[in-house]
């Protein structure tokens, strides 16, 4: 009985019909080769690497970002050399992540992706010489970045950038928001937000004690508020989809938040009435109005 089974081709011919782009096999065998690479010796994955990368900005694209699970110091001249050539924003991420310090400082005015300065400073701050670009910055990268050096932050500067953070979050458009489902009748908490649960877990870790009780006293006065107001009592009696609700209490707290800190946030979503109920709110964290002149906030009028 006749077996028809197609057998693998070796390796090796794959390689070389890859490279040879008159081969007539070029598609075939990046096919082949890319379904199979993750399997491959490590002498076959070296050449294949080294192929891709001296290939189109397709096969450059994809072996980017397997680099970070195969990198090996063999493939730096190759990595800064295409960098210096194509300027790559996924090569960017290889160059900031492995080559030599002292290149990448030298390279820091070159690199343009959106995040690449926080990965820069993620990499370059624990040297005491490289001096942070703050405002190069969102809030909580650069509480990130002080978190993972080891540096320290005082007590003042720690409230500043954690109520800079929440600024920041009123600030967009609920779609970029990460909000925790929050059961129906189940009180929000200022944690369910991602980022800000983010910048509570940074200050716990850094021992900021005396700080997290002040900011948790404010999040509890929040929650009062919100669980007090008109618009809570009215959205848990409405008929709504369990994404409806939580998209509609996201832009209730955000409005509450905002509110809290004197600020407008992106959508509003409180009756004129409620606001009265936050006056107190404002009286209880005395630190609010200091931190509106220090932050540059616009306040509600």
């Amino acid at each position: 009985m006749q077996n028809n089974k197609k057998r693998n081709t070796p390796i090796a011919t794959l390689i070389k019909n890859f490279v040879n782009k008159d081969s007539g096999k070029v598609s075939e065998s990046r096919k082949e080769i890319r379904n199979r690479f993750p399997a491959l010796d490590w002498k076959d994955q070296k050449k294949i690497i080294s192929a891709f990368l001296d290939s189109c900005a397709s096969d450059r694209e994809w072996m980017y970002t397997r680099l970070f699970d195969y990198w090996d110091d063999c493939f730096a001249e190759q990595i800064k050399s295409l960098w210096e050539e194509y300027h790559e924003d996924k090569c960017a991420w290889l160059v900031i992540r492995f080559l030599h310090e002292n290149y990448v400082k030298s390279q820091i005015d070159n690199f343009s992706g959106g995040r690449d300065y926080y990965f820069v400073c993620r990499r370059l701050a624990h040297n005491n010489d490289f001096q942070i670009e703050r405002e190069r910055l969102s809030a909580i990268d650069y509480l990130s970045v002080i978190f993972y050096s080891g540096k320290n932050l005082s007590d003042d500067e720690a409230t500043e950038i954690f109520y800079k953070i929440v600024c920041e979050e009123c600030e967009k458009d609920n779609l970029f928001i990460n909000m925790r489902k929050v059961g129906r009748g189940t009180l929000f908490t200022i944690r369910d937000f991602a980022i800000i649960s983010k910048a509570l877990y940074y200050l716990e870790s850094s021992n900021k004690t005396d700080v997290l009780e002040a900011l948790e006293a404010w999040g509890d006065n929040v929650s009062d508020a919100i669980r007090l107001s008109e618009e809570y009592t009215a959205l848990n009696k409405a008929p709504l989809s369990d994404y409806e609700y939580n998209d509609r209490l996201k832009t209730i707290a955000k409005s509450y938040i905002a509110a809290s800190l004197g600020i407008e946030c992106k959508e509003n979503y409180m009756f004129l009435d409620t606001r009265k109920r936050l006056e107190e709110l404002e009286r209880k964290n005395p630190v609010i109005d200091s931190l509106i002149d220090k932050l540059g906030l616009e306040c509600i009028e």
